[in-house]
């Protein structure tokens, strides 16, 4: 893992959409640089647990993860999105697959904190 993009790539737009809008919201947000086989690839986590009626966590959670990466790009242009990603909820506890970006923006949006 490395804190910052490498030399010629930066945090994808969308990612960063995603980030400021989780932390907007009060989530928690983490950004990872991973680099595999010489390729970048940038990592986003966003969640939050979830609470009972009363505001008292009951052990289940809404995060999802999100990569994006350089693979088959050229350098210096935007990493695209990859695969689906993964989710957990606390309807579906258990990792499964992510929906879209739009959706998971309206999850945050929904379900704020404070």
């Amino acid at each position: 893992m490395i804190p910052e993009p490498p030399a010629g790539y930066e945090v994808p737009t969308v990612g960063r959409r995603l980030v400021e809008h989780a932390r907007a919201h009060g989530w928690f947000a983490l950004e990872v640089w991973t680099v595999q086989d010489g390729w970048p690839h940038y990592v986003v986590t966003v969640g939050r647990p979830a609470e009972d009626s009363e505001g008292r966590r009951i052990g289940l959670r809404w995060e999802y993860r999100r990569m994006w990466s350089s693979l088959f790009v050229p350098h210096g242009q935007e990493l695209v999105l990859c695969g689906p990603g993964a989710a957990w909820t606390p309807e579906a506890p258990e990792v499964h697959e992510a929906p879209s970006l739009g959706e998971v923006m309206a999850v945050i949006e929904a379900h704020r904190v404070g």
